[in-house]
């Protein structure tokens, strides 16, 4: 695949069911006007670090769709402009404590739908301008785990999905966000610090919207 250059493209570029397992690294490099990524509904199993660095206007990213296990540290390096970020329906089980650094104009994320057990490390937290938020149909564990995300809950007003708990038994089903302080009595001051992981507002599903086509390999 040629990577594109900027005077190819207009604001928007569409790589949807194109059947990607993976981007080569420099792909997006120098389409600093880029403003709409949809790369959802391929085979993408991993993404470099600075993927994306060079797409400082960035506003919508799509992902969803895709085998993603992890997201890295770097991952999203550059997108200092990010409004929207979908990542649900993959297979995310880990999410670096600083994955979603840099994105302070972040104001929508999709995270359902993965096989997030916890969220380590706060991640969430440099998120300052998140709005909405979905991190339902996950297999959430509402033990010590839960904490760090159950206590950014609590510091933050944000529209949420449910996030209902999966284990233990005795809670499945509880909402992650109405647990009380006495249940994590029993757990260690500092539990919140490891890297990895392991809002209901309807929006747009990224297979339409803005742009012009560039490239579409629907079938």
């Amino acid at each position: 695949m040629r990577p594109p250059t900027a005077r190819d493209l207009p604001p928007g570029l569409h790589l949807y069911r194109c059947r990607l397992a993976s981007l080569p690294s420099g792909i997006f490099r120098g389409l600093r006007s880029l403003q709409y990524l949809y790369l959802q509904e391929n085979g993408l199993l991993y993404l470099q670090d600075d993927l994306f660095a060079d797409l400082a206007n960035l506003s919508h990213l799509f992902l969803h769709g895709n085998r993603l296990r992890a997201l890295s540290e770097g991952v999203f390096r550059g997108l200092s402009s990010l409004d929207r970020l979908l990542l649900h329906a993959n297979r995310l089980a880990a999410i670096h404590r600083r994955a979603f650094g840099g994105l302070a104009r972040l104001t929508i994320l999709y995270l359902f739908n993965n096989s997030l057990v916890a969220l380590p490390g706060d991640p969430l937290a440099a998120l300052p301008s998140l709005q909405f938020l979905r991190l339902n149909a996950n297999p959430w564990a509402c033990d010590c785990r839960a904490r760090p995300l159950w206590a950014w809950f609590r510091r933050t007003r944000v529209s949420s999905s449910p996030v209902p708990c999966a284990s233990p038994p005795h809670r499945r089903g509880t909402d992650l966000r109405h647990l009380r302080p006495r249940d994590f009595d029993a757990c260690p001051e500092d539990d919140d610090d490891d890297d990895g992981g392991g809002g209901e507002e309807e929006m747009e599903d990224g297979n339409g919207g803005n742009g012009v086509a560039v490239t579409a390999c629907r079938s």
